[in-house]
């Protein structure tokens, strides 16, 4: 058969992602797998595709991670449904996320915006920059946010300004 009106011919493509529930490691030494992330940067994006079903936790594997983390609403965050980033071995010296922040609208290591039902623990953070201090920044009304035994690395100066703050919140309903 011959199509003789290729005019009205029309191709959609979606991207299908997986939700997401269960122990899941981060570990760029490992190759991407069902189980296995390189990167936080990939883990969010599939994060923000697919979403979660239950509880999902991140075992983050020794190393130092030069990135910029930021984490909004993901789909199926609730009571029953957190999602945790943890050192892989529980000593926070393990796992260092670093980042230098070079512009004052992006002025953190990980900026916890509007999602509700995330923990990071056991981890170091550090602000490698000079010229913005933030490590911690909490924007659009985040809830339910567990911070936990972790090392929280700022710039030391002797400014006030809260661009040096090492946690920082932008509003009032972050809890």
């Amino acid at each position: 058969l011959t199509d003789d009106l290729q005019l009205n011919d029309t191709t959609e493509t979606s991207t299908l992602c997986s939700v997401l529930a269960g122990t899941y490691t981060i570990n760029p030494a490992l190759p991407v797998s069902t189980t296995n992330f390189t990167s936080f940067t990939s883990v969010i994006d599939a994060l923000y595709c697919g979403g979660i079903s239950s509880n999902v936790t991140f075992e983050v594997a020794s190393g130092t991670y030069n990135e910029q983390i930021s984490l909004g609403p993901v789909n199926g965050t609730g009571p029953g449904s957190r999602i945790t980033f943890t050192s892989a071995t529980g000593n926070p010296a393990d796992v260092i996320i670093a980042y230098a922040p070079v512009v004052s609208t992006a002025n953190y290591i990980l900026n916890i915006n509007g999602i509700e039902y995330v923990t990071f623990e056991n981890m170091t953070m550090t602000n490698t920059g000079t010229a913005l201090g933030h490590v911690i920044e909490f924007t659009g009304n985040s809830d339910s946010v567990i911070i936990r035994n972790n090392v929280l690395n700022g710039i030391v100066n002797a400014s006030t300004s809260t661009a040096f703050s090492v946690v920082y919140s932008t509003g009032d309903l972050n809890n």
